[in-house]
């Protein structure tokens, strides 16, 4: 097992329009939040409709885990988050999408693909504190690819309203709280946990190097850790 902390270009994206195509289907958004060390409204959408007109509110953040040191297949992985749900009348899932390069720029805004999903959907409680998401075949995939050379990005956005492209009613939202890679030590920082399988091993040795474990025969093999 492998624990791998997210770079520090992690971020969140910010856009506010007087539509909802306006905010969720653009090219890029207004603002772009990589340095700080956690957010009140690092997910948000909301829509309000009032005497200056309607607009809706989105968010959505970006992780980079680098996986050039590691080696092997990964057979599970689960990204943890630290953080909780401030407010929840537009609903309280997130989910996991593959997400393209990470710029730290508006062009990230529509580098996530809600077409490959690298998660289900995952409700935040209201207690702060790491919230898992199981990761999927897709983003094993992914991870594979990376393992040894890259790096594996995601994207968490908004499950309930967001990726499902279900406005929200007039005065509702979704609002999570959460910590970033700038945040002090590692004790809050986001995490990508890895899972190896090494096929038919004892110890970590492969089944065809399986002659001698520290010099047993194979005739010895059950004095091997007292079997």
């Amino acid at each position: 097992m492998s624990v791998i902390f997210a770079e520090t270009n992690d971020q969140f994206c910010v856009d506010t329009a007087a539509s909802r195509a306006g905010t969720r289907d653009a090219s890029t958004c207004n603002a772009v939040a990589s340095t700080l060390t956690n957010n009140a409204f690092s997910i948000y959408t909301a829509f309000t409709s009032g005497r200056g007109g309607a607009l809706y509110y989105l968010r959505r953040a970006h992780f980079s885990f680098d996986l050039s040191g590691e080696s092997g297949t990964a057979t599970a992985a689960t990204f943890s988050w630290y953080c909780d749900l401030i407010q929840s009348t537009a609903g309280s899932d997130l989910i996991a999408t593959h997400m393209g390069t990470i710029d730290n720029n508006t062009g990230d805004w529509d580098d996530h693909a809600n077409s490959e999903p690298h998660s289900g959907a995952t409700t935040i409680t209201t207690t702060l504190g790491y919230h898992d998401f199981t990761l999927n075949a897709a983003a094993l995939t992914r991870i594979n690819a990376q393992i040894g050379s890259g790096n594996y990005n995601l994207a968490i956005i908004d499950y309930d309203n967001d990726y499902l492209d279900v406005a929200p009613s007039n005065n509702t939202f979704t609002q999570v709280h959460g910590y970033f890679a700038n945040y002090t030590g590692t004790s809050r920082d986001p995490k990508l946990t890895l899972t190896f399988g090494y096929g038919n091993t004892v110890m970590g040795v492969a089944g065809t190097s399986i002659s001698t474990v520290k010099g047993v025969a194979n005739a010895n093999i059950s004095e091997v850790m007292g079997v």
